[in-house]
Protein backbone atom coordinates (compact mmCIF):
# COMPACT_ATOMS: atom_id res chain seq x y z
CA UNK A 1 0.00 0.00 0.00
CA UNK A 2 2.86 2.38 0.86
CA UNK A 3 4.48 1.63 -2.51
CA UNK A 4 1.29 2.47 -4.45
CA UNK A 5 0.75 5.63 -2.41
CA UNK A 6 4.30 6.86 -2.94
CA UNK A 7 4.21 6.15 -6.69
CA UNK A 8 0.87 7.93 -7.07
CA UNK A 9 2.19 10.88 -5.11
CA UNK A 10 5.31 10.99 -7.30
CA UNK A 11 3.20 11.19 -10.48
CA UNK A 12 1.03 13.93 -8.97
CA UNK A 13 4.04 16.01 -7.95
CA UNK A 14 5.59 15.51 -11.39
CA UNK A 15 2.49 17.03 -13.00
CA UNK A 16 2.57 19.92 -10.55
CA UNK A 17 6.25 20.48 -11.34
CA UNK A 18 5.49 20.70 -15.05
CA UNK A 19 2.80 23.31 -14.41
CA UNK A 20 5.17 25.31 -12.19
CA UNK A 21 7.92 25.10 -14.77
CA UNK A 22 5.67 26.41 -17.55
CA UNK A 23 3.93 29.25 -15.69
CA UNK A 24 6.39 30.32 -13.00
CA UNK A 25 9.74 29.81 -14.72
CA UNK A 26 10.22 33.54 -15.44
CA UNK A 27 9.94 34.25 -11.70
CA UNK A 28 12.21 31.49 -10.43
CA UNK A 29 15.37 32.28 -8.50
CA UNK A 30 18.39 30.02 -8.15
CA UNK A 31 21.18 29.70 -5.62
CA UNK A 32 24.73 29.17 -6.82
CA UNK A 33 25.26 25.71 -5.33
CA UNK A 34 27.20 22.98 -7.10
CA UNK A 35 25.99 19.59 -5.95
CA UNK A 36 28.45 16.69 -6.06
CA UNK A 37 26.16 13.85 -4.97
CA UNK A 38 29.16 11.72 -4.04
CA UNK A 39 28.49 11.51 -0.32
CA UNK A 40 25.32 10.21 1.35
CA UNK A 41 23.89 11.00 4.77
CA UNK A 42 24.41 7.48 6.13
CA UNK A 43 28.05 7.57 4.98
CA UNK A 44 28.65 10.74 6.98
CA UNK A 45 26.95 9.40 10.08
CA UNK A 46 28.67 6.01 9.99
CA UNK A 47 32.08 7.54 9.25
CA UNK A 48 31.97 9.82 12.30
CA UNK A 49 30.42 7.18 14.56
CA UNK A 50 33.11 4.67 13.64
CA UNK A 51 36.11 7.00 13.64
CA UNK A 52 35.29 8.98 16.78
CA UNK A 53 33.06 6.70 18.83
CA UNK A 54 34.08 3.19 17.70
CA UNK A 55 30.41 2.43 16.96
CA UNK A 56 29.44 3.14 20.58
CA UNK A 57 27.90 6.59 20.09
CA UNK A 58 24.54 7.61 21.48
CA UNK A 59 22.70 8.22 18.20
CA UNK A 60 19.32 9.92 17.76
CA UNK A 61 17.39 10.22 14.49
CA UNK A 62 14.41 12.56 14.19
CA UNK A 63 12.10 11.66 11.30
CA UNK A 64 12.78 8.09 10.20
CA UNK A 65 10.01 7.58 7.60
CA UNK A 66 10.72 4.16 6.02
CA UNK A 67 14.06 3.80 7.83
CA UNK A 68 16.01 4.68 4.69
CA UNK A 69 18.81 6.01 6.90
CA UNK A 70 18.04 4.55 10.32
CA UNK A 71 18.39 0.96 9.10
CA UNK A 72 21.91 1.69 7.77
CA UNK A 73 23.44 3.06 10.96
CA UNK A 74 26.04 0.63 12.28
CA UNK A 75 26.13 1.51 15.97
CA UNK A 76 25.28 -0.04 19.34
CA UNK A 77 22.88 2.63 20.72
CA UNK A 78 20.34 3.99 18.22
CA UNK A 79 17.12 5.86 18.98
CA UNK A 80 14.78 6.71 16.10
CA UNK A 81 11.62 8.74 16.58
CA UNK A 82 8.79 9.27 14.12
CA UNK A 83 5.09 9.90 14.84
CA UNK A 84 3.92 7.83 11.86
CA UNK A 85 6.35 5.03 11.00
CA UNK A 86 9.99 3.99 11.23
CA UNK A 87 12.50 4.19 14.03
CA UNK A 88 11.88 2.49 17.36
CA UNK A 89 9.74 5.11 19.13
CA UNK A 90 6.42 6.34 17.72
CA UNK A 91 6.62 9.88 19.06
CA UNK A 92 6.78 13.45 17.83
CA UNK A 93 10.01 15.25 18.63
CA UNK A 94 8.15 17.44 21.14
CA UNK A 95 6.77 14.39 22.93
CA UNK A 96 10.21 12.83 22.96
CA UNK A 97 12.16 15.80 24.32
CA UNK A 98 9.56 17.02 26.81
CA UNK A 99 8.20 13.74 28.18
CA UNK A 100 10.45 10.84 27.29
CA UNK A 101 14.13 11.62 26.85
CA UNK A 102 16.65 11.26 29.68
CA UNK A 103 19.78 10.94 27.51
CA UNK A 104 22.40 13.19 26.03
CA UNK A 105 23.59 12.24 22.55
CA UNK A 106 26.77 12.17 20.52
CA UNK A 107 25.12 12.39 17.10
CA UNK A 108 21.67 13.64 16.09
CA UNK A 109 20.32 13.37 12.55
CA UNK A 110 17.34 15.67 11.84
CA UNK A 111 15.10 14.86 8.89
CA UNK A 112 11.60 15.51 10.24
CA UNK A 113 9.27 18.34 9.29
CA UNK A 114 10.93 20.90 7.00
CA UNK A 115 8.88 23.86 8.24
CA UNK A 116 11.26 26.30 9.88
CA UNK A 117 9.44 26.40 13.23
CA UNK A 118 9.79 22.61 13.49
CA UNK A 119 13.39 22.57 12.24
CA UNK A 120 14.25 25.26 14.77
CA UNK A 121 12.62 23.33 17.60
CA UNK A 122 14.37 20.09 16.67
CA UNK A 123 17.74 21.81 16.23
CA UNK A 124 17.61 23.81 19.47
CA UNK A 125 16.51 20.74 21.43
CA UNK A 126 19.25 18.68 19.81
CA UNK A 127 21.82 21.27 20.91
CA UNK A 128 20.43 21.20 24.46
CA UNK A 129 20.75 17.41 24.53
CA UNK A 130 24.12 17.08 22.77
CA UNK A 131 27.41 16.17 24.41
CA UNK A 132 30.24 18.65 23.84
CA UNK A 133 32.17 17.53 20.78
CA UNK A 134 29.02 15.90 19.39
CA UNK A 135 27.39 16.39 15.99
CA UNK A 136 24.06 17.32 14.44
CA UNK A 137 23.34 16.59 10.78
CA UNK A 138 20.52 18.55 9.14
CA UNK A 139 19.06 17.35 5.86
CA UNK A 140 17.34 19.42 3.14
CA UNK A 141 18.75 22.82 4.08
CA UNK A 142 20.47 23.74 0.78
CA UNK A 143 17.75 24.31 -1.82
CA UNK A 144 19.02 25.48 -5.19
CA UNK A 145 15.83 27.07 -6.51
CA UNK A 146 12.84 28.99 -5.19
CA UNK A 147 10.24 26.45 -6.39
CA UNK A 148 11.38 23.93 -3.78
CA UNK A 149 11.00 26.29 -0.81
CA UNK A 150 7.27 26.99 -0.66
CA UNK A 151 5.84 26.24 2.78
CA UNK A 152 2.95 24.38 1.19
CA UNK A 153 4.55 21.38 -0.47
CA UNK A 154 4.12 21.55 -4.25
CA UNK A 155 7.11 19.64 -5.59
CA UNK A 156 8.26 16.02 -5.34
CA UNK A 157 11.26 16.93 -3.24
CA UNK A 158 10.38 19.92 -1.09
CA UNK A 159 12.78 21.75 1.20
CA UNK A 160 9.96 24.05 2.37
CA UNK A 161 11.68 26.80 4.41
CA UNK A 162 14.12 24.64 6.38
CA UNK A 163 16.99 26.61 4.80
CA UNK A 164 16.28 29.52 7.18
CA UNK A 165 17.93 27.56 9.99
CA UNK A 166 21.32 28.55 8.51
CA UNK A 167 20.77 32.13 9.72
CA UNK A 168 20.29 30.91 13.28
CA UNK A 169 23.33 28.64 13.12
CA UNK A 170 25.54 31.38 11.67
CA UNK A 171 25.24 33.44 14.85
CA UNK A 172 26.07 30.72 17.40
CA UNK A 173 29.60 30.99 18.79
CA UNK A 174 29.67 27.56 20.41
CA UNK A 175 29.32 25.52 17.21
CA UNK A 176 31.05 25.02 13.88
CA UNK A 177 28.94 24.65 10.75
CA UNK A 178 29.93 22.69 7.64
CA UNK A 179 27.79 22.79 4.49
CA UNK A 180 27.59 19.56 2.48
CA UNK A 181 26.34 20.10 -1.11
CA UNK A 182 25.55 16.43 -1.67
CA UNK A 183 22.52 14.18 -1.33
CA UNK A 184 19.66 16.64 -0.66
CA UNK A 185 21.88 19.40 0.73
CA UNK A 186 23.03 19.05 4.33
CA UNK A 187 24.59 21.01 7.17
CA UNK A 188 26.83 19.35 9.75
CA UNK A 189 27.10 21.02 13.15
CA UNK A 190 29.80 20.33 15.72
CA UNK A 191 29.25 21.49 19.30
CA UNK A 192 32.60 22.93 20.37
CA UNK A 193 31.69 24.46 23.74
CA UNK A 194 28.91 24.60 26.31
CA UNK A 195 25.90 26.19 24.58
CA UNK A 196 24.59 29.57 25.68
CA UNK A 197 20.92 28.62 26.01
CA UNK A 198 19.84 32.28 25.92
CA UNK A 199 20.95 32.36 22.28
CA UNK A 200 18.71 29.47 21.25
CA UNK A 201 16.06 31.76 19.80
CA UNK A 202 15.62 33.54 16.49
CA UNK A 203 13.12 35.61 14.47
CA UNK A 204 12.77 34.10 10.98
CA UNK A 205 9.94 36.36 9.76
CA UNK A 206 11.99 38.63 7.51
CA UNK A 207 14.10 35.92 5.87
CA UNK A 208 13.30 34.93 2.28
CA UNK A 209 15.01 33.04 -0.53
CA UNK A 210 16.84 36.17 -1.70
CA UNK A 211 18.30 36.53 1.81
CA UNK A 212 19.42 32.92 1.63
CA UNK A 213 21.22 33.52 -1.69
CA UNK A 214 23.01 36.50 -0.17
CA UNK A 215 23.95 34.47 2.89
CA UNK A 216 25.62 31.82 0.77
CA UNK A 217 27.42 34.41 -1.35
CA UNK A 218 28.68 36.54 1.53
CA UNK A 219 29.59 33.98 4.22
CA UNK A 220 32.59 31.72 4.09
CA UNK A 221 30.99 28.51 5.35
CA UNK A 222 33.22 25.46 5.67
CA UNK A 223 32.44 22.90 2.95
CA UNK A 224 32.55 19.12 2.92
CA UNK A 225 32.59 17.54 -0.53
CA UNK A 226 33.89 14.02 0.18
CA UNK A 227 33.94 11.63 3.12
CA UNK A 228 37.69 12.22 3.48
CA UNK A 229 37.01 15.91 4.13
CA UNK A 230 35.50 14.82 7.45
CA UNK A 231 39.02 13.94 8.60
CA UNK A 232 39.99 17.62 8.37
CA UNK A 233 37.27 18.89 10.69
CA UNK A 234 38.60 20.58 13.84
Amino acid sequence: MNFIYRKTRSVLYLLINLVLLIFLFPFNKKANIKFHNNIKRDQIINFIIEKKYKKKAKYLEIGCDLNQTFSKIDNEFNVGIDPVRGGNLKLTSKEFFENHNRETFDFVFIDGSHLIEDVFYDTSQAIRNLNIGGYILLDDVLPNNLFNTFRRRLTLHSFQDAYKILFFLRDLEFIKVYLIPSDHGMALIKLTDSPNLDKLRYDFDNIDFESYINLLNNNDFHKINTVNDLLDMD
